[in-house]
């Protein structure tokens, strides 16, 4: 399960994320741009999220089919390119007609000084969503075919072009974030080009297939797996957005920056791994080897928690260090706020993380139920929390809220996952086959 290459390359590409953070703070610091530049980044993701409705269960179904026939699992691949690039167009026609009306509904409390520049970024970012569904599919077809390394390359594409936009800009004193939206674009459209190159190379022929026996049932199953996903990671953005957006200067900035460095170690420990624990599990579950699926979910989780809470300490200690060598871009408050916000965050993570390995059965069942009713929610007990905590932790109110939502979500995910399996709690971690249930 943990794969020391797989991290290595995970690391490759966290540290041209790391070379971008280092840029962000020493061009930019924290200001009216850069809390612009980052709230137009998370609707950006919050629309791909949308994106994935269609496509969010490819690699099981591929799995399923393949289990079946080869050349149907092959047919299925090239529909979802076809599904793929349809979704794209219509995305950045229809995100273009509504481009003002988007930007007020996620960001109603910014002034109007963030919200012009917010928009300029915005209407650059739209044109990437043309290809992140093709990028999704064909990462997850190399995954299903156990080619785990690749797609770290590949992925790395958007974060190498902004980092040599920025060398660009430090060496030549320009002072342009909307360069480094540009540059986000052209990194997608070459990540869509290089996965379709590696796919072809696995072996799996490239094409596109308007219509598939599975079409219906996979694209009814995406959209009320992914509805379920979206109530929490959709809806989440506006509320976080316009509660960073009733804050004075800065503070956006700040919370993006500890996020930043959440998923840093996210990235670097979890990521890698739960590639691999997913594919497998995605593997085992539809052979029906459950037991197999039991011991997967046992190690991954006793494996990669502790290994995440260590990197989230150790980045913790580096921060202060890592602020002072870039010199006085932001205050010793400025840098304890930021380091705050990054440990609470993380602790928000670690919920998700131990919640991941239950969440995987609700995946592989295909029950779209559970998603839809634990994340309705989620977002009632985030909503309610982060707009009441507002007022009285100012930006600690959006971490603090998002830990205490995750809880109700953990158990409602637990719960079902151990009914799903037939064992107790205990028996994920001690060890054990299943249908051993103790009286």
């Amino acid at each position: 399960m943990f794969k020391l290459r797989y991290n290595l390359l995970a690391l490759f590409q966290l540290s041209l994320g790391f070379i971008i953070y280092v840029f962000f703070i020493k061009l930019f610091g924290a200001n009216n741009k850069t809390d612009a530049y980052f709230l137009a980044e998370s609707m950006f993701s919050a629309f791909q999220l949308i994106q994935f409705m269609f496509v969010e269960q490819f690699m099981f179904f591929y799995h399923d089919i393949k289990n079946k026939s080869k050349e149907q699992a092959f047919d299925f691949y090239k529909f979802s390119v076809f599904l793929s690039f349809t979704v794209g167009l219509i995305s950045v026609f229809f995100l273009y007609l509504l481009s003002d009306l988007i930007v007020n509904i996620f960001n109603f409390g910014l002034d109007d000084e963030r919200k012009l520049f917010l928009k300029e970024i915005w209407n650059i970012l739209i044109i990437g969503t043309l290809f992140t569904l093709i990028n999704y599919v064909n990462i997850k077809m190399l995954n299903a075919e156990n080619r785990f390394s690749v797609p770290y390359v590949i992925e790395a594409f958007p974060s190498l072009c902004v980092v040599l936009t920025f060398v660009y800009m430090f060496i030549f004193s320009v002072h342009k974030i909307e360069l480094i939206a540009y540059a986000k674009v052209v990194g997608l459209s070459l990540t869509a080009l290089f996965s379709f190159y590696f796919v072809w190379k696995t072996g799996i022929p490239v094409g596109i297939k308007l219509s598939h026996a599975k079409a219906k049932e996979f694209i009814k199953n995406s959209i009320t797996m992914r509805f379920g996903h979206n109530i929490h990671n959709f809806l989440f953005v506006p509320i976080t957005n316009n509660v960073l957006s009733t804050l004075p200067t800065g503070f956006a900035s700040y919370f993006f920056y500890a996020m930043k460095f959440v998923r840093v170690a996210n990235s670097l420990v979890v990521g890698p791994q739960f590639r691999v624990f997913q594919s497998k599990v995605s593997n085992e579950w539809y052979q029906n080897n459950k037991n197999k699926v039991l011991a997967l979910m046992r190690r991954y989780v006793l494996i990669v928690t502790p290994v995440f809470l260590i990197v989230v300490l150790l980045i913790y200690l580096f921060l202060p260090v890592f602020f002072s060598i870039l010199g006085k871009t932001l205050s010793v408050n400025e840098v304890s706020t930021v380091g705050y916000l990054f440990l609470s965050s993380s602790l928000w993570y670690t919920i998700i993380l131990i919640e991941s390995i239950f969440v995987i059965i609700s995946v592989v069942s295909k029950d779209s139920k559970i998603f839809i009713i634990t994340n309705v929610i989620f977002i009632v007990v985030y909503f309610i929390l982060s707009w009441t905590l507002k007022d009285f932790v100012g930006v600690y109110a959006v971490p603090l809220a998002a830990i205490v939502a995750q809880l109700v979500n953990f158990a409602f995910y637990t719960r079902y996952a151990l009914k799903k399996l037939n064992i107790t709690f205990l028996q994920v971690f001690k060890g054990g086959e299943l249908y051993e249930r103790s009286p």
